[in-house]
């Protein structure tokens, strides 16, 4: 498989684990107010984000790589590294410092940075592809 098509299935990917942490951090509060016993039955919240910032960091790192040296716009590795640091200070010390609804927010904001990058990138690669 060619870096363009490796680069371009690796941002669909991280794009498709946003949305999961996404519905993820909202749909928890929803059925804790709903009363619900799925929350208790899923793994912890803390367990949750380290397992996904284990297959995000490498998985979206990899992206913003092949496409940045192909594409060199920097504005997608500034959000990119912006959404990242984001989602590893929330998942990792947030909690602690702001409680659970600081560290929803800080997750929340970390996946929206998370998801412009790889859709920047996804586009500029597509149009870097086109011109040749």
């Amino acid at each position: 498989m060619n870096s363009s098509r490796t680069q371009k299935h690796l941002d669909t990917l991280s794009i498709g684990m946003s949305v999961i942490c996404l519905i993820h951090c909202l749909a928890v509060p929803l059925f804790l107010l709903l009363g619900m016993a799925v929350p208790s039955l899923l793994m912890s919240e803390e367990l949750f984000h380290e397992m996904m910032l284990f297959a995000v960091v490498p998985l979206s790192s990899v992206a913003f790589f092949l496409g940045c040296r192909k594409h060199r716009n920097l504005s997608v590795l500034a959000y990119g590294l912006s959404g990242l640091a984001t989602l590893i200070f929330a998942a990792l010390w947030m909690h602690d410092l702001g409680g659970h609804d600081a560290e929803t927010a800080m997750t929340l904001v970390g996946t929206s940075l998370m998801v412009i990058a790889h859709l920047k990138n996804y586009r500029l690669c597509r149009r870097c592809e086109c011109q040749h």
